[in-house]
């Protein structure tokens, strides 16, 4: 982008051809040039990225514990539900 934008690119045009930006940051970046408000809203876009890296490390957690609690045998069962050993006979036990 940079060298786009010292050719006299606009930044819109530059975030366009760099093919990275979802069409939400390129609609704030032409508001952005448009009305002279463009630090403001490339702020604005920093943060919403930023939450969106932070709900996505928030989710890899809760799903690398996840994983972890069931490979180490540490998952709790559902309400109510208890674990059975892995010797006992169902059968026999709901027989009685």
């Amino acid at each position: 982008m940079r060298n786009g934008i010292e050719r006299g690119e606009s930044i819109l045009r530059t975030a366009q051809n760099a093919a990275v930006f979802n069409p939400v940051v390129l609609q704030m970046i032409a508001v952005g040039e448009e009305t002279g408000s463009i630090d403001e809203l490339m702020q604005e876009v920093a943060e919403m990225y930023e939450r969106e890296v932070d709900y996505e490390i928030q989710d890899a957690r809760r799903t690398h514990r996840t994983i972890d609690h069931h490979r180490h045998g540490r998952h709790r069962p559902g309400a109510g539900a208890r674990r059975v050993p892995a010797d006992v006979d169902l059968a026999r036990v709901a027989i009685k």
